[in-house]
Parts: C-alpha cells; sequence; structure tokens
C-alpha cells in the first residue's frame, strides 16, 4: 500500500493480448509519465489506446512487462488505492 500517492505512472516492457488466439495487442511498451504530468496517446481505431489506459487501474492485467505506479506494480496494490490514485 501506498501511503503518498505522487502519481507516476511507469510502464516497462509492457506486453498485453486478449487472448492467445488473435496475438498481442501491445507489445513492448515503454514510457513513463511523471507526476503532475499528462500524456496524449494517439492512433488509429484498434490500435491499443484504450487498452494501454486499461492496464493502470487493473481492469486488465498486463501478460508481460509491468506498470507501475509510484514503482510500485499495480498488481502488488490493492484496487482501493489504485482507485484513489486514478
Amino acid at each position: 500500500r501506498l501511503e503518498k500517492i505522487r502519481g507516476e505512472i511507469a510502464f516497462e516492457d509492457v506486453d498485453f493480448s486478449y487472448d492467445e488466439k488473435n496475438g498481442p495487442t501491445l507489445t513492448g511498451i515503454d514510457l513513463t509519465v511523471p507526476a503532475g504530468g499528462s500524456l496524449a496517446v494517439v492512433g488509429s481505431t484498434g490500435s491499443g489506446k484504450s487498452t494501454l489506459s486499461y492496464l493502470v487501474p487493473r481492469l486488465y492485467d498486463v501478460t508481460g512487462g509491468r506498470v507501475t505506479l509510484d514503482g510500485v506494480d499495480v498488481r502488488d496494490l490493492d484496487f482501493d488505492t489504485l482507485a484513489r490514485a486514478v
């Protein structure tokens, strides 16, 4: 549990697939959004923009790599902490 949330979000070599039959939706995503920062994600329909945003609050879990909030893997945080953060 994070006592004080700063808000840095990082994707570290993130992969995601909805299912193995259709192959990966996201592959090798590396990016950091500093606390207080913002990020614009643009792309065509079906390119994974919404999927990327769903990985932070764990609406879906990554299939490779990790997503962190203030350096802590979001899979190690309880859902109340994630809800306060997003």
